[in-house]
């Protein structure tokens, strides 16, 4: 069981506790507000952080959930600059408005 901020566990703890019960041979169909969407599955699930020095009051950590991209459904920023078996990092900050097991 992983500890979840108050905002992750708002936004993204029923994403975090699909992506931890899955393996990389579950394929999930994943859609962004900008019309990003993508085929991908869970690599790995890890503690991340906002890549600022801790002593900043800014400094954020949270969990990411690495996808591997299987398939470029539609292209978007969500995505941009990744291809096909690029990792893309999920968190709490922009987690898709829909995925779906496929």
């Amino acid at each position: 069981m992983m500890w979840l901020n108050d905002s992750e566990e708002k936004i993204i703890s029923e994403f975090l506790n699909i992506m931890e019960k899955s393996t990389n041979k579950d394929l999930y169909e994943m859609e962004w507000q900008d019309g990003t969407k993508i085929v991908g599955y869970c690599d790995t699930i890890y503690e991340s952080d906002n890549d600022l020095e801790l002593e900043d009051p800014n400094y954020e950590e949270y969990w990411g959930v690495a996808i591997c991209i299987v398939n470029i459904v539609k292209q978007g920023s969500e995505i941009e600059g990744k291809t096909i078996n690029d990792l893309i990092e999920i968190n709490y900050h922009n987690v898709p408005i829909s995925y779906k097991k496929i």
